[in-house]
């Protein structure tokens, strides 16, 4: 795992006029992603095929296709070969989804006390890289506004967040990073994320990143990267942070559910 240099200056970077926009596959599974949740695809229905996805994002059909498979990994959606199949939505109405959900268990994890401090260690322009020009669909090597802050509870580090942001909006809320988290300055200059897509897994300590969460190089980190949209589904904001392995702990209770077709474990009260 690794984010870039913590300090440094302004990079010199090349006009980036010449770089066109490449839409990448995880952010058209984003926005595929984004319309099924919001109801724009009912459950059940049928996506466009893969040479209409491809025009509308101006890409090849394998980044459509790579696109569609990571949400069929996801059971986001159900793909049958075959005249008259496609690819079908697999999200279930609001009416029918658990209002436990496992956002809501997590919650927690970036909504602490006032036993909570945070800390900006630095806020530099830098070049997008591929990933993160990929995240915030902008042009590669252009610059972009790199945040990293860590949070501390009770005086001792919990974990270390690294946001990204488009230099247009980064240069607005860069004085004042310290002072807001980075979503409320967003909203303050009329740009209010309206959604996020999230992917939460795990890593392994770097010497930057456990030197600055005081573990050991090597250690396992929960990791969640986020990317805030606006109203029109376009990347505000991408933000990766990775939680210190002794300072977290996830518990859930779960009860049985028999349904109709299949049984599986669902969230329940606390017993």
């Amino acid at each position: 795992m690794s984010f870039g240099t913590i300090k440094g200056n302004a990079l010199n970077t090349p006009n980036s006029s010449s770089n066109p926009v490449r839409t990448g596959y995880s952010t058209i599974a984003s926005v595929l992603r984004a319309r099924i949740q919001t109801g724009h695809y009912q459950h059940g229905s049928r996506l466009p095929s893969e040479a209409d996805l491809a025009d509308e994002f101006n890409v090849a059909r394998l980044t459509v296709r790579r696109a569609l498979e990571v949400l069929a990994l996801q059971k986001t959606v159900v793909r049958r070969p075959g005249p008259g199949h496609g690819t079908r939505v697999n999200w279930p109405s609001a009416d029918q989804q658990d209002k436990h959900s496992m956002w809501e268990q997590m919650h927690h994890l970036g909504s602490l006390d006032d036993r909570t401090e945070v800390q900006v260690l630095s806020a530099d322009l830098t070049e997008a890289d591929p990933a993160i020009a990929e995240a915030l669909a902008c042009p590669l090597a252009s610059r972009v506004l790199r945040i990293v802050r860590r949070r501390l509870v009770d005086g001792q580090p919990y974990s270390l967040f690294v946001t990204h942001l488009r230099e247009e909006v980064g240069l607005r809320i860069n004085d004042h990073a310290s002072e807001a988290a980075v979503v409320k300055l967003l909203e303050a200059l009329g740009h209010s994320p309206t959604r996020a897509d999230q992917v939460i897994s795990a890593c392994l300590a770097d010497e930057t990143s456990a030197r600055l969460l005081k573990c050991r190089t090597g250690d396992a980190l929960l990791n969640v990267q986020r990317i805030a949209l606006d109203h029109d589904l376009k990347p505000l904001e991408f933000i990766s942070i990775f939680y210190r392995p002794s300072r977290y702990n996830f518990h859930m209770s779960l009860e049985r559910d028999d349904g109709n077709d299949v049984s599986f474990w669902r969230m329940a009260a606390p017993v």
